[in-house]
């Protein structure tokens, strides 16, 4: 093979990325500033689609899910309620991507123990025309 790949070949050495970014559901999500990413990963089938990470960072769950909910207000995800209980903080949301409407959830948690690591977690599931 030559040199000379492009990106949307399969030889491509991103060709997956890039097949999964033309589709994603989900927005690009950027950790704060000085906050390290230890872990992710992520899956989706034709209706639904999940994104989480693991973080090293002392800010609060309810702290990150301000950080989180600004960049999916941007991204057109509006806010369906929400709360916050002991080490959890969660939001619902609800968006439409391509006149289909889909339903969100965003998670943040601190796992037990004295740890400075959180985790995230968002997901998008489409709602089935026959409840829209």
């Amino acid at each position: 093979m030559d040199g000379s790949r492009r990106r949307d070949s399969p030889c491509s050495e991103d060709y997956h990325r890039h097949e999964y970014d033309d589709r994603s559901v989900i927005p690009a999500l950027f950790p704060p500033e000085g906050v390290v990413q230890i872990s992710g990963g992520g899956g989706s089938s034709s209706s639904s689609e999940e994104n989480s990470a693991h973080l090293r960072t002392g800010m609060s769950p309810a702290a990150l899910m301000v950080h989180y909910s600004g960049q999916l207000q941007e991204a057109g995800w509006s806010r369906a309620g929400g709360g916050e209980e002991g080490p959890t903080a969660w939001s619902g949301r609800t968006f439409e991507e391509d006149g289909e409407g889909w339903v969100g959830t965003l998670v943040a948690m601190s796992p037990p123990g004295p740890s400075e690591v959180r985790f995230v977690q968002v997901s998008a599931s489409a709602v089935p025309e026959d409840l829209q």
